[in-house]
């Protein structure tokens, strides 16, 4: 029964995923379609720059909540959660603040541009939809992926919605795409108000306990967040420096064939991170198993999809894209190889996080970071997109050495490093985490 329940909760972390990408993708190849390909670039554009706020959020305060969350219990677990939301919505909106200000300079400077028009519309969506984010990370953490399925589900169903009527209304842009997402977010977040009214209710967990224990867990995180950023979004973001916006749109354009695989994955990592947290306190050997199958099922699945995409790639880019991008069929080609390489690290990265190594994800990431930088500026001068696209497997390469061989180095198990905390640290009258303490 507890590998039907197993199944059951993976199939629907997946689910999850696939409803909350398969919008993004949706939205993005209406866009692709519909928009010329400058306005598209500023799109694409902007949106790897959300990725950079919200690599803040995922490293210090959600991927830290599912894996610290899911070993507590009871009222400990709500506390917890309730002091987590209150920081987050002050970081939210100090982060929209923040990214209004730079939108407001921008536009200054260059008035009429659509980059900094779609960074304005980003800065009215960054606090909901942060807070909308955080909702779904805390229902993983309680183990019930069929309520974070529900709640993204409405969000994404009035995102779909908006758009024919933007399109309708003649205001198909950047700006008003990401007004609709912020939108959206508020709405699914007072479907979640019952949640949130609940994790509130406790006497809440002290700031600063919390706080030391998330920057002590992904403080390494947060730099490997930026790296990977480096290495995976620097190609688009230089491309349209270095080239144009329309080389930008082309590279967005072959990413979103390629998409779905990281759609798979990441639902996958919402089911698999609690529960191997909760295996890495139960039984070692299972723990190791488990990692054996996840890398089996990663690197199977991404391979593939990549033989079965690959025949097919140029007619797809024809029909979806009205022939626009069917010239970066190449890149779709290389986009292919990256992913699989990329699927075969999630198994090593996973381990690490577990055992909260992040100091050793931090390196891998900065390696892969520094590699990618190096291959764009050398690559894309000589030749052009295809050598900015060339720089991201080129990266992965490395990515994934450092991670095969530092996951592979000994390091104390969970248990020794809580029995080492609590023999050096002073008794404290306020309770310990169940798990995941530095």
């Amino acid at each position: 029964m507890g590998v039907v329940r197993g199944l059951r909760s993976g199939a629907t972390g997946v689910m999850d995923q696939v409803v909350l990408s398969g919008t993004s993708l949706a939205i993005g190849l209406a866009l692709a379609r519909e928009l010329p390909g400058e306005v598209f670039g500023a799109y694409a554009v902007t949106l790897a720059i959300s990725l950079i706020g919200l690599s803040l959020q995922v490293s210090l305060i959600t991927d830290p909540l599912v894996i610290l969350g899911a070993g507590r219990s009871g009222d400990e677990q709500r506390s917890y959660f309730g002091t987590l939301l209150r920081m987050q919505t002050w970081a939210g909106a100090g982060m929209g603040v923040l990214t209004a200000a730079i939108a407001v300079i921008g536009l200054r400077m260059s008035p009429g541009s659509e980059v900094w028009a779609a960074v304005a519309g980003l800065a009215i969506a960054t606090a909901p939809m942060h807070l909308q984010i955080f909702i779904r990370s805390a229902l993983l953490a309680r183990l019930e992926p069929a309520k974070a399925l529900l709640n993204d589900a409405i969000h994404c169903a009035l995102r779909l919605a908006t758009l024919p009527l933007l399109m309708s209304l003649g205001m198909l842009s950047p700006f008003w795409v990401f007004v609709a997402q912020g939108i959206a977010s508020v709405v699914s977040i007072l479907f979640a108000a019952g949640l949130c009214a609940e994790i509130l209710r406790p006497r809440q967990a002290p700031w600063g306990s919390v706080a030391r224990e998330h920057w002590s867990y992904g403080k390494w995180m947060l730099g490997a967040s930026g790296a990977h950023w480096f290495s995976g979004q620097s190609p688009l973001v230089l491309a349209a420096g270095m080239l144009s916006p329309l080389a930008a749109a082309g590279i967005k354009a072959s990413m979103y064939l390629v998409s779905p695989v990281n759609v798979a994955l990441t639902g996958l990592d919402g089911i698999l991170a609690p529960r191997a947290s909760r295996l890495a306190s139960q039984d070692a050997g299972g723990l190791h198993r488990f990692l054996v199958r996840v890398f089996m099922l990663t690197t199977g699945g991404s391979l593939l999809y990549a033989l079965l995409l690959f025949p097919v790639a140029r007619p797809i880019m024809d029909i979806v894209y009205k022939g626009r991008y069917s010239d970066f069929l190449p890149i779709v080609t290389i986009l292919l190889v990256d992913i699989v390489i990329r699927s075969m690290t999630r198994a090593p990265v996973l381990r690490m996080k577990i055992d909260q190594n992040t100091h050793r994800i931090f390196l891998a990431h900065t390696l892969c970071a520094v590699t990618a930088v190096i291959a764009l500026g050398l690559l894309t001068p000589a030749w052009g997109v295809t050598g900015a696209a060339l720089s991201l497997p080129i990266a992965s390469l490395v990515l994934l050495t450092s991670v095969l061989i530092l996951s592979r180095r000994p390091w104390p198990s969970r248990a020794m490093k809580r029995s080492s905390s609590h023999v050096l640290e002073p008794a404290s009258p306020s309770p310990r985490p169940s798990q995941g303490a530095s």
